[in-house]
C-alpha cells in the first residue's frame, strides 16, 4: 500500500467473543483483499470481550500488510457496547474514502465483501451501500425461523422510525463515504443494538441516498443476539433512538 496517501477503503469488523468464527473469516479475507484493485485497511474492535478472548485476539490479530491490504493491530475496549460502539471506536481511529463495517462471523463470504466494496469504489461518492440478505440467483437465503420472523419485525419498525423503507436493516455489512461519516460522526451514539437503524435515519435526513445490494449470505451459528432474549431490550432502544432523532439536529447538509 502506498503510504503517501489514505486507503479507498476503511473496514472495521466488530468482534464480541469471536476466537472462533473471526480468525476462519479474517485470513481469506485478507487474501481476497490482497489481490483486490483498491486499498483497504482492516480494523478488527473487540467489544469487551472477557481477558482470555481479547488475549486469544490479540494472537490470532498479527498486523500484517499485503499490496493492497494492511490489518491493524485489533483496538481492545473496556465494556461491550453491542456493536455500535465497537463501530465508531474503528472509525475514529482512520480516514479513508469509504468508511465500511462487516460481521466478525463470516457470514458474508469474503467474496462478496471484496465484490460489494469494489462497487463501491468505483462509484460515486455520493451515496451509501446498504447490504441486504438476497441471493443473486439460485434458492433463496436459508435461515431460522424465528430469526427470520425477527428481522423482519425488527426491520418494519425501524423503517417507521427512520423515515424509509428498509427491506434488511441488520445486515452485518454497509459502506458510507469517507466524507458523510465526518458530518455524521458527532451525530450518532451508537450504543446498543439500534445502531444499524440510528445510521440508516442520519442518512435519510440528510438526504444521502441509499443503494441496496443483494448479497451471497449463509446463516452462522454462535451468534450473541435472540429474538426471545433480546426483542425487548432491541423495542426499547427503538423508542429511544425515535426520541433522540426529534431532539437531536438532523444532519441534513446545506447547498
Amino acid at each position: 500500500m502506498n503510504p503517501d496517501r489514505p486507503p479507498d477503503v476503511w473496514l472495521v469488523i466488530p468482534a464480541f467473543r469471536e476466537t472462533t468464527r473471526l480468525p476462519a473469516f479474517l485470513n481469506p479475507l485478507r487474501l481476497s483483499l490482497a489481490e483486490a484493485s483498491f486499498s483497504t485497511v482492516v480494523q478488527v474492535v473487540d467489544d469487551g470481550s472477557p481477558p482470555q478472548d481479547q488475549a486469544a485476539l490479540i494472537r490470532a490479530v498479527l498486523p500484517s500488510e499485503d499490496r493492497n491490504c494492511r490489518i491493524q493491530a485489533p483496538i481492545l475496549l473496556p465494556s461491550n457496547t453491542r456493536k455500535g460502539g465497537a463501530i465508531l471506536a474503528g472509525w475514529h481511529r482512520g480516514s479513508a474514502r469509504w468508511m465500511a463495517f462487516v460481521d466478525a462471523d463470516g457470514a458474508v463470504p469474503p467474496g462478496e465483501v471484496c465484490r460489494v466494496l469494489a462497487d463501491a469504489v468505483s462509484g460515486p461518492e455520493d451515496r451509501a451501500l446498504l447490504a441486504v440478505r438476497e441471493r443473486l440467483a439460485g434458492p433463496p437465503v436459508r435461515r431460522d425461523r424465528l430469526r427470520r420472523i425477527g428481522s423482519r419485525w425488527f426491520s418494519y419498525w425501524a423503517g417507521r422510525i427512520a423515515g424509509c423503507r428498509i427491506r434488511d436493516s441488520q445486515c452485518g455489512f454497509k459502506i458510507i463515504p469517507g466524507p458523510v461519516w465526518k458530518h455524521l460522526e458527532p451525530l450518532l451514539e451508537g450504543s446498543g443494538f439500534c445502531f444499524d437503524v440510528e445510521l440508516l435515519a442520519r442518512l435519510h435526513q440528510m438526504d444521502c441516498p441509499v443503494r441496496e445490494v443483494p448479497i451471497e449470505w449463509s446463516e452462522q451459528s454462535g451468534g450473541h443476539v435472540g429474538l426471545l432474549r433480546h426483542g425487548p431490550g432491541m423495542l426499547w432502544e427503538l423508542w429511544r433512538l425515535r426520541e433522540r432523532l426529534k431532539l437531536q439536529p438532523s444532519g441534513r447538509q446545506e447547498g
